[in-house]
């Protein structure tokens, strides 16, 4: 799950550069309220994308949770939906998305632990 999310959020910021929904990876960097240096880092597949800051993304930037969450293939939200319901929906996948991270971040910690515990039940 972290590989397709950190795919996608190179994906979706290309996207969003080749509209110019921002000037340079300094301004993006800006908006989210990250160095330019973490952004480097995310896009050269050096470190997961943390969840706060896909939620910020989500919040800064008209993404659709549903290209990160559920193959759904639009990037960008449609704007032609009833502005309404588009929010609820919107609210409702990125409440699915931070569950599923949590899920994801709690699984990857469970199998550590259960290593560790093989591990010493060995020695």
């Amino acid at each position: 799950m972290k590989e397709i999310i950190k795919e996608r959020f190179k994906l979706a910021f290309e996207h969003l550069y080749s509209e110019n929904h921002f000037k340079n990876k300094k301004a993006f960097a800006e908006v989210l309220d990250i160095s330019p240096q973490f952004l480097s880092q995310l896009l050269n597949d050096k470190t997961p994308v943390p969840l706060e800051l896909l939620k910020n993304f989500f919040q800064q930037y008209p993404v659709n949770p549903g290209f990160f969450f559920k193959d759904e293939d639009n990037i960008l939200i449609d704007e032609n939906a009833p502005s309404s319901s588009a929010t609820t929906a919107q609210q409702l996948e990125l409440e699915v998305a931070e569950v599923l991270m949590e899920f994801t971040q709690a699984h990857a910690r469970v199998v550590q632990l259960i290593k560790k515990l093989q591990s010493t039940s060995i020695n």
